[in-house]
């Protein structure tokens, strides 16, 4: 939703508990995930579950539509999140 995506966008490389440092990923970098199987040149958006990533335009009511990234095989992304965002109608 709009509160949950607003504002500077990382990935977490790792699970912490609320108030413990961990490491991020920022925009302007390349990430590897060897559980990823994105389609080649895909546009990546934030993804309609809360901390994920999807292929597909998200559709469902009052989803955000924002641009997060690049597939640049199927296992490694261009984390680039845009600034400019969208949100869907219910």
């Amino acid at each position: 939703d709009v509160a949950t995506c607003n504002g500077l966008i990382g990935i977490a490389l790792e699970a912490k508990t609320d108030g413990e440092a961990m490491l991020v990923v920022l925009p302007g970098s390349f990430v590897r995930d060897e559980s990823w199987g994105w389609t080649v040149g895909a546009t990546l958006y934030a993804g309609e579950t809360l901390g994920s990533m999807q292929e597909a335009i998200p559709v469902g009511a009052d989803a955000i539509i924002k641009v997060v990234g690049f597939a640049v095989t199927a296992k490694i992304i261009y984390f680039n999140p845009s600034s400019d965002q969208q949100s869907t109608v219910a």
